[in-house]
């Protein structure tokens, strides 16, 4: 992951201030997350990884589920709550209502016949 992909990515994902957002996440210093932000360090590629699923998760929304995730995602900066917080909420809501979905069409499969 380049420089330019970086600070893009954590604009996105961390809002403006996503220097200090990223380093808390990840729990490391500032200034290794800024020496990223600056190219004059290179990205691990487990922590790229790490960033490019979680704006994965975000990408292809319908435009009505962007527009929702947009005013969420304002309110979200108005709260000091990070994106990345939201995003991985939002995805680990949707993992549990398919489980559950997945539970449901279960039940209403047909039982065998014992003998």
């Amino acid at each position: 992951m380049t420089a330019d992909e970086f600070n893009t990515l954590g604009a996105r994902l961390f809002g403006p201030r996503y220097i200090s957002r990223i380093a808390g996440r990840l729990a490391v210093d500032e200034r290794t997350v800024r020496a990223w932000s600056e190219g004059t360090r290179p990205i691990a590629p487990a922590t790229a990884e790490r960033l490019t699923r979680l704006a994965a998760s975000c990408d292809g929304a319908p435009p009505l589920v962007e527009r929702f995730l947009t005013a969420l995602f304002a309110r979200a900066e108005a709260d000091a709550i990070e994106r990345a917080d939201i995003i991985t909420a939002l995805a680990r809501r949707s993992e549990v209502q398919a489980a559950c979905a997945s539970l449901r069409d279960a039940n209403r499969q047909p039982l065998g016949r014992g003998r």
